[in-house]
């Protein structure tokens, strides 16, 4: 088994355990929440602890796209580590300073919420002064990245594109996000409206491209080579993604009028994303076959994370195409296709390059393979049926809603959906919970080490 991390000092071991402790932190709250949550939409309390659904649906999304960015950000962490340039105090000092500003932020995030105390706004609900301390943060990762990696990639891997446009579209689409505080745009609803959403198709596509260089670089180390980062396909998925970030918010447009032009450019550019996301998986489970005994679970979490792309293909095709979108906005569908791709492609993509570090950093015998494969494999059939279920859903009323006064009477069965939905929700909880509680376990004691000092 290639380890990506032998012979590098204790000063780069705490710090990467540090960062994926606190992924494993943002998974653990943003699952927590929903879990609360499902319970305060299924009406089975009005309010725990002072805590509403609306309390929990932004602390939810808010944590829940924060461990997609930070566990992306451990991954990047890995590779920069290993090479030289990143030894350096200057390095260590940005990376010290950008914890400690995005654990400020998030515990700030966390008690405000709490307290009430909303923006209104989509995956961005907290105050807006924890989204200085982030962007402050984020700044700080971009300039460790390019220090080390530079600006000139020609030649080099497809992952360092994917990760440096990620950044970049990331302070982008972050400060767009943010601009409805100036008075030019927040007094105005409509351009605030276009503004908001514009914004997410960039910022979408930062996670994206964060977690697909994340696989590709994963590939490169299970197969012992960086051939498929240099190949054709992973090039186009970059452009792809890259160009799909501008376009995808045409989705939440449809509606709207606008030229149908638009409409098709963007329904296009997501099935070609997605078509491409399938075929990069289905080659890196054939390629790194042999891997899979030394490294079942993470072999486990591709293969599935390729059944998933396949369902997000199919989920994508019936969001994409206009006249269909008309039926199913607004309803559960929307909901599972977002829940697929969140915990079916980035969060097992991610579970995958993890598992991977943790096999790299951790003493083998403390790992249980067979009890991870049982997990996930728990966890991937949860999710499973509960994306099923929220499609179903959504198609039905999208059809109801279609055939207007002459529609018939809802399946009796839907009755029983808010039941089904917090069962389906607390089996998957327990299995991310069980996860997360782990692998912290196993890493708190490297990140409480201290580094040895410098002579």
């Amino acid at each position: 088994m290639v380890r990506i991390l032998d012979g590098i000092s204790d000063q780069a071991r705490r710090p990467l355990a540090v960062l994926i402790i606190s992924a494993m932190s943002c998974l653990l709250l943003g699952v927590v929440a929903g879990m609360v949550g499902t319970w305060a939409y299924s009406e089975k309390f009005s309010s725990l602890a002072g805590l509403t659904l609306q309390h929990l649906r932004p602390l939810h999304t808010t944590f829940g796209v924060a461990w997609i960015y930070m566990a992306g950000c451990a991954v990047v962490y890995a590779y920069l580590i290993e090479q030289k340039e990143a030894h350096a105090e200057p390095f260590w000092l940005r990376l010290k300073a950008q914890v400690i500003l995005w654990a400020i932020a998030g515990v700030g995030v966390l008690v405000s919420l709490w307290q009430g105390v909303f923006s209104g706004r989509e995956y961005m609900g907290a105050h807006w002064g924890w989204s200085v301390l982030i962007y402050v943060g984020w700044i700080l990762f971009t300039w460790n990245f390019f220090s080390v990696v530079g600006f000139r990639l020609q030649g080099k891997p497809v992952f360092l594109y994917m990760w440096s446009s990620s950044l970049l579209l990331f302070l982008y689409s972050f400060a767009e996000g943010n601009a409805w505080h100036l008075a030019f745009i927040g007094d105005h609803p409509l351009r605030d409206i276009a503004m908001q959403w514009k914004s997410y198709g960039p910022m979408v596509g930062s996670f994206n491209l964060l977690v697909y260089g994340s696989l590709a670089y994963l590939s490169c180390k299970l197969a012992g080579n960086d051939r498929y980062a240099h190949s054709r396909l992973a090039f186009f998925l970059f452009f792809i993604g890259v160009f799909n970030s501008f376009t995808n918010f045409g989705h939440h447009t449809y509606h709207l009028p606008q030229s149908h032009l638009i409409k098709w450019i963007s329904c296009i550019a997501s099935l070609c994303e997605a078509v491409i996301v399938v075929k990069l998986l289905l080659d890196i489970v054939k390629n790194t076959r042999e891997k899979a005994s030394d490294l079942p679970a993470v072999h486990f979490l591709l293969k599935a994370g390729t059944l998933w792309s396949f369902l997000t293909v199919g989920s994508a095709v019936m969001i994409s195409v206009p006249p269909i979108n008309t039926l199913i906005h607004g309803t559960h569908f929307v909901m599972s296709h977002a829940m697929g791709s969140m915990i079916g492609i980035d969060s097992v993509v991610l579970w995958a390059a993890l598992l991977y570090l943790l096999h790299c950093m951790v003493d083998n015998d403390s790992l249980s393979p067979r009890r991870d494969v049982f997990v996930f494999a728990t966890l991937n059939l949860a999710a499973l049926l509960l994306v099923g279920m929220l499609a179903t859903r959504g198609i039905i009323d999208g059809y109801l809603r279609y055939m207007g006064p002459r529609a018939p009477a809802p399946p009796a069965l839907l009755r029983y959906m808010p039941e089904a939905f917090m069962v389906l929700g607390g089996v998957l909880a327990v299995c991310i919970l069980f996860v997360c509680l782990n692998w912290i376990r196993l890493l708190l004691p490297m990140a409480r080490r201290a580094p040895p000092s410098a002579k």
